[in-house]
C-alpha cells in the first residue's frame, strides 16, 4: 500500500492545492519542480526546442515530496500537472501505486546518448550527484580535530553543534540513514544500530536549504554535513578548502542519487512532455547544468568533456567520480524494502535522545 511508504510530513501535505489546471491542446505542458530558480534554469535550457515546435511550458514550485503529495490529493480527477520531478524515493511509492504513466521512448530519442541506469519506461533522469560526508578541512585543522571517515566519527564532542544531517524530507536524510546502518552493522530490515549512532550525534540542524548550508559553512558555524559531492564543489570554488567522503552500500559501491522527469497518470499532452524530457537530455543541456550547479550529467558526451575538464584542474567536479560503469552501477537505498513509517518513528526518537 502507498500509505505504508510515506512520512508523516508527506502525509501532511496532502491537503497542498493550487496548481495551475492542465490544458489538453497538444502544445501547453504545466512541470512540477524545484523552486529557488531550479525552473528558470530549467526553462532557459528547454526554451529553443519547445519554442521552435511552439509548446508553452508553465512551471508549479513543488520539491519532489510535495509534487507527490499534490498528485496524490488529486487522485479521482485529472493530475494537477503534465510532468514532475522525481526522485528514487518518490519514483518508487508512486509507480508501486500506478500513479505513474508509461513513457513513449521514442519520443525521447536522446535517451539512447545516455548513461546505463538512467532511464526506464516511467521516468528518466537528467542529473546524477554522489551523496557523502563534506567538511572544511581548514575549519577542522584549526581545531587540532581529524577528517571524519565514517559518520559515526561525527559523535566527536568537539564536532558538536558543528555539523548538520539531512532530513528526512530531503533523499539525503535518507541516504545519511542508510549509511548510519550499515556502518553499525545493521541492514535495511534491522536499522536499529544506524539510529543508535544517529542518537549521539550533537548537530547543529538538519537540512532545509541548499543555500542555507552554503552559508554556514561560509560563516563556520558548520564544519561538516552529510550534502553531496556538488555541494562540496561549490563550496571549494567559492574558496573554502573541502574534502568528503563518499556514502557506500554494503556491497562498497558509491551511492548515486538521480533526478528524473516522469508522467503522472491520466495527464495530458504526452508528446508535448516527452519532448520536454528530450530537450534536457541534449549535451548542451546537460553541460549547461553540470557547469552551473555541480550535478553530474547523464548524457554520455556531456560527461566526458567534464571528465575532461576535471582532469585539467576543475573544481566544478573536484569531488566527483565521473567514471561511466560507477555512476551506472552506483548504489541506490532499496526504497521498496524500506519502511518508512517505521524508520521516521526511529529518526524522531533518535533526535529526541541526541545530546544538548
Amino acid at each position: 500500500m502507498l500509505t505504508k511508504t510515506l512520512t508523516p510530513l508527506l502525509l501532511g501535505l496532502l491537503l497542498l492545492t493550487g496548481c495551475s489546471k492542465p490544458h489538453d491542446d497538444g502544445k501547453s505542458i504545466i512541470v512540477a519542480t524545484y523552486g529557488g530558480g531550479w525552473a528558470d534554469r530549467i526553462q532557459r535550457l528547454v526554451a529553443s526546442e519547445m519554442d521552435a515546435r511552439g509548446i508553452k511550458v508553465t512551471y508549479v514550485d513543488a520539491n519532489a515530496q510535495a509534487a507527490m503529495a499534490k498528485l496524490i490529493a488529486a487522485r479521482g480527477g485529472p493530475p494537477p500537472f503534465d510532468i514532475m520531478e522525481l526522485d528514487d524515493q518518490t519514483y518508487t511509492a508512486l509507480r508501486s501505486a500506478d500513479y505513474l504513466e508509461r513513457l513513449d521512448l521514442a519520443n525521447i530519442p536522446r535517451t539512447a546518448e545516455i548513461i546505463g541506469g538512467s532511464y526506464d519506461q516511467y521516468r528518466v533522469a537528467f542529473w546524477v550527484n554522489q551523496p557523502g560526508l563534506i567538511y572544511n578541512a581548514d575549519r577542522l585543522r584549526e581545531a587540532g580535530v581529524e577528517p571524519p571517515q565514517h559518520l559515526a566519527d561525527l559523535a566527536n564532542p568537539r564536532l558538536a553543534r558543528r555539523v548538520m544531517l539531512g532530513d528526512l524530507g530531503h533523499y539525503t536524510g535518507l541516504y545519511g540513514l542508510t549509511q548510519f546502518i550499515f556502518e553499525g552493522g545493521g541492514s535495511i530490515e534491522q536499522p536499529q544500530p544506524g539510529f543508535d549512532a544517529l542518537a549521539k550525534i550533537n548537530p547543529h540542524s538538519y537540512f532545509t536549504s541548499a543555500s542555507l548550508i552554503g552559508q554556514l559553512f561560509e560563516t563556520g558555524e558548520l564544519w561538516a554535513a552529510v550534502s553531496t559531492d556538488g555541494a562540496a564543489a561549490r563550496f571549494q570554488k567559492s574558496g573554502l578548502n573541502m574534502g568528503m567522503v563518499h556514502l557506500q552500500g554494503t556491497d562498497g559501491r558509491i551511492m548515486v542519487a538521480r533526478g528524473y522527469f516522469g508522467r503522472p497518470k491520466g495527464s495530458r499532452n504526452p508528446a508535448a512532455a516527452e519532448a520536454f524530457i528530450n530537450a534536457l537530455l541534449s549535451a548542451e543541456s546537460q553541460l549547461a547544468i553540470s557547469r552551473e550547479t555541480g550535478m553530474i550529467p547523464v548524457n554520455r558526451e556531456a560527461l566526458r568533456e567534464v571528465a575532461r575538464e576535471q582532469r585539467e584542474g576543475s573544481n566544478t567536479h573536484r569531488f566527483s567520480n565521473l567514471d561511466e560503469q560507477t555512476l551506472s552501477n552506483g548504489y541506490v537505498p532499496p526504497y521498496e524494502r524500506i519502511d518508512l513509517r517505521d524508520w521516521t518513528r526511529r529518526f524522531q526518537s533518535a533526535v529526541a535522545a541526541q545530546p544538548r
